[in-house]
């Protein structure tokens, strides 16, 4: 028997995206609004397929089908991590939520409002347009798309009664970029506010897709065609990645940190995080560190994440810093459940070859540190790296393990804040045979990975 041909060719990623986000949106209303009304399960389908069959039309290099399909997927798991805290949310905010999720970035895409002509491009809700020659992409509507988007959502949404639509228009204005620079209430500006949401997860689905590093050239096409590129000195996509590393933490951390300790309460949630450190380490890495510091990096992160507990996490960080250090020995301090005290984790990693460290450990497993005592103590109270030269130095009231921490050949230390959220949870020390201040490599090292580490704890 002959099979006929397709009348038209057949994208199985389009059909694959599409029924995938069905999924996960009824997923997500099932643990978010379990006693949701069928209208809202239909609205959000019913917008789902608008918005894919709109976007398929873009000619732009990266903002398309599969980037909203990311940053709807990454807000589906921001706001399945907040109701795991706060409980059921509304079914009518979710659904509006969702929508403009879906609608963040429909702006892009020419001829979707009811004024557009073949080049003539509504940018604005008072009537305002832009010519857009036909050898442009899509990617030219850049500076207009956000009002595009609310623009669309006002002609084409409105006819859902569950929608929200001025609710939407707010939140999609929360993807402009750069990020509005806004003084939020606690009654609006928690990370359980729907628009900061939409704004975190358009971040962090685009920063934390594990492909975003490959689709950086793509993302350059639409800068130069803009004008951006220019704008941002940057000539092509291997200077676009050099400066991602600086970019991130500059630019955006600041507006999803929050985000960042709420999807580190679930499971998925965590992959985000995972991906988005990692993309941001690779790249900083590579441009920061000797090869050998790339090298033992790579093998402590495999490591951490393999880990089943946060003591193996523990154990792995200490030898893993101990060896970059160059160290002698390296130990764990933990917060104590008041919140008050570091105590001793019993967690040590020692340089092969030395014997004379049984006292030192004895008394650093009996002494505890508050905050502001001590390297440890000043780490829970500066939330910083802490570091002293020269042991000879010091008073003993400043470091009460001086002597005897000289007796063994320790000389230098460097003392480590490991944080939960925004917290310090944890310090590790590192002790050194030799006088030293840590080098700018040390201390992005240093970094760098306690930062991927903060995302691996149960918390």
């Amino acid at each position: 028997m002959r099979i006929p041909r397709p009348e038209a060719v057949f994208y199985p990623s389009d059909y694959l995206i599409n029924a995938r986000l069905k999924k996960s949106i009824l997923s997500c209303f099932e643990l978010v609004c379990p006693d949701a009304p069928d209208e809202a399960f239909d609205t959000s389908f019913k917008v789902l397929d608008i918005a894919l069959s709109v976007l398929e039309k873009s000619s732009a290099a990266y903002h398309n089908v599969e980037h909203t399909s990311l940053v709807t997927q990454c807000g589906l798991d921001i706001i399945e991590a907040i109701s795991l805290q706060i409980g059921k949310l509304n079914s009518e905010d979710l659904t509006s939520y969702i929508v403009a999720l879906l609608c963040h970035d429909i702006g892009y895409v020419r001829g979707i409002c009811k004024q557009d002509e073949k080049n003539r491009q509504i940018i604005s809700l008072d009537g305002k347009f832009v010519e857009i020659e036909d050898y442009k992409t899509d990617a030219s509507l850049t500076p207009y798309h956000v009002e595009r988007g609310k623009i669309f959502v006002e002609e084409r949404i409105s006819e859902f009664p569950l929608v929200n639509v001025e609710k939407v228009k707010e939140f999609i204005s929360e993807t402009t970029f750069p990020v509005p620079n806004k003084e939020r209430t606690n009654e609006t500006g928690s990370f359980y506010d729907y628009a900061a949401c939409v704004q975190a997860a358009d971040l962090i689905g685009q920063m934390g897709d594990p492909k975003y590093i490959s689709k950086l050239s793509k993302l350059f096409l639409e800068f130069k065609e803009t004008g951006a590129a220019k704008m941002m000195k940057i000539t092509s996509p291997v200077d676009l990645k050099d400066t991602y590393p600086q970019f991130f933490w500059s630019s955006v951390y600041e507006h999803i940190k929050d985000h960042i300790n709420i999807l580190e309460q679930s499971p998925r949630g965590k992959k985000w995080i995972t991906s988005l450190y990692k993309n941001v380490f690779t790249r900083q890495k590579s441009e920061t560190f000797s090869l050998s510091a790339q090298i033992l990096f790579d093998r402590m992160l495999k490591l951490i994440s393999k880990a089943e507990t946060n003591f193996e996490i523990f154990q792995g960080l200490a030898k893993g810093l101990l060896e970059f250090y160059d160290g002698l020995i390296a130990h764990v301090y933990e917060l104590d459940n008041d919140g008050e005290v570091l105590r001793s984790k019993k967690i040590w990693s020692v340089k092969e070859g030395n014997h004379k460290i049984k006292e030192f450990i004895k008394e650093s497993e009996r002494i505890t540190f508050e905050s502001g005592h001590g390297m440890p103590g000043r780490c829970l109270e500066f939330k910083e790296p802490q570091w002293h030269e020269d042991f000879s130095a010091l008073d003993i009231k400043t470091f009460p393990r001086a002597k005897l921490a000289l007796s063994v050949g320790v000389k230098a230390g460097i003392a480590i804040p490991i944080f939960t959220g925004s917290e310090v949870t944890a310090v590790i020390e590192i002790f050194s045979e030799e006088k030293r201040l840590p080098s700018n490599e040390d201390l992005s090292f240093i970094r760098l990975v306690t930062d991927y580490v903060a995302t691996q704890f149960e918390l």
